[in-house]
């Protein structure tokens, strides 16, 4: 009897222990999974050269900045948010209808497709695309605008008969628009889905702005997003620099037609020149800081090579702002900035200074005080200087 006792308690102390031992091993197999699982999640995170592409899941695009992929996972809309703004849109004071121009010259097809359905997929639906085909166009494109103008009747597609350059063909375009605003759009770029909402929903809460502007990016050869470019409010000195406005920009329609719409002399440099003029008629100017414009770089655009890419919208812009500080009362010279491609320097002529007053904000630092005396008594000051 008391072997039969100590084989069972034998047998429950072993089964005991296996169990306990079974139950260890599950738990340090369940660990390891887990924790393998999770390296794996962060090395998808910190990839070197890549982008945070769990986030693509959500509907946030993908970034090859790191640093720029936060602020995206924090700031762009989610797809459930889109869809609410697909409905709050009609709680707006107003609704303007949005016209936006197009002009389009020999372009990738892939690019103008995905330019065309960008803005398909605004949520705001108070839009027309106003397309126009500057001279002919190779087959593959007329039959894309074609087809797309089928699908949706608020796209309308014009064409010349030879090519005039892209001032001619926005001017054409805008002849075909209806809209109280006036937004620009080039064929190879894209609208996030938020953009014409933000846009809206600026100006019901600022009705009296007669032209808005957003932030922007770029889109680099991967379709990731990559040097933001987050973006000031006004700074007339700060423009006659750096075309800063650049994208998305959207116009009064009625402020277009007072200052003649684009000039045909300005090729690459049409729309500076254009905001250049519009500026000097209004001072309501609205900034949307929020990315609403991806900017495609590839071979031969503007966002790739600077002003190397079209030599030509240098000198136009140069010309532009020296008209523009000459028709301010503030002549000067306009020169490019020899380090920084695509800004510029310009320099004022003084038309009787007056007395320069020089300030030295310092106190019980006779070293620092000593050097900037020295510096002003070595520079050429004006007579009446104190």
């Amino acid at each position: 009897m008391r072997v039969w006792r100590r084989l069972i308690w034998a047998f429950c102390l072993y089964h005991r222990v296996g169990v306990r031992l079974c139950r260890q091993l599950v738990v340090r197999w369940l660990r390891g999974a887990f924790l393998r699982e999770a390296c794996g999640r962060c090395r998808r995170f910190f990839r070197m050269g890549g982008a945070i592409t769990l986030l693509e899941d959500e509907g946030v695009p993908a970034s090859s900045d790191y640093d720029f992929q936060r602020w995206l996972w924090r700031n762009h809309p989610r797809p459930w948010q889109l869809r609410e703004m697909s409905r709050e849109w009609e709680a707006f004071p107003s609704n303007p209808l949005f016209s936006i121009l197009l002009p389009v010259c020999h372009p990738e097809p892939t690019f103008l497709a995905a330019a065309l359905e960008s803005v398909l997929n605004q949520v705001y639906p108070n839009w027309q695309l106003c397309v126009w085909l500057d001279g002919p166009q190779a087959v593959k494109v007329q039959r894309l605008l074609e087809a797309y103008s089928k699908l949706d009747d608020r796209i309308k597609v014009g064409q010349g008969g030879v090519r005039c350059h892209i001032s001619h063909a926005s001017n054409q375009a805008l002849g075909t628009a209806d809209g109280d605003f006036i937004a620009l759009l080039d064929q190879d770029d894209i609208y996030p889905p938020h953009a014409l909402y933000r846009i809206a929903e600026h100006l019901s809460c600022h009705p009296e702005h007669d032209f808005v502007y957003s932030d922007e990016t770029n889109l680099d050869d991967k379709e990731k997003l990559c040097r933001p470019f987050f973006k000031p409010d006004w700074s007339p000195d700060y423009f006659n620099s750096i075309m800063y406005t650049c994208h998305l920009q959207v116009f009064r329609r009625s402020f277009i037609d007072k200052v003649g719409g684009f000039r045909e002399r300005y090729e690459g440099s049409q729309d500076w020149d254009l905001v250049l003029r519009l500026t000097e008629k209004t001072n309501a100017i609205g900034h949307v800081s929020d990315i609403l414009y991806y900017w495609r770089i590839h071979s031969g655009s503007t966002a790739k090579e600077g002003s190397e890419a079209k030599p030509y919208a240098k000198d136009a812009a140069i010309r532009a702002i020296s008209e523009a500080i000459e028709r301010r009362g503030e002549p000067g010279i306009v020169r490019a900035a020899p380090r920084a491609p695509g800004c510029y320097e310009v320099r004022y002529n003084l038309v009787a200074p007056g007395r320069v007053s020089i300030l030295i904000p310092f106190r019980d630092q006779a070293d620092v005080l000593d050097r900037c005396l020295q510096s002003i008594n070595s520079s050429e000051l004006p007579e009446d200087c104190e």
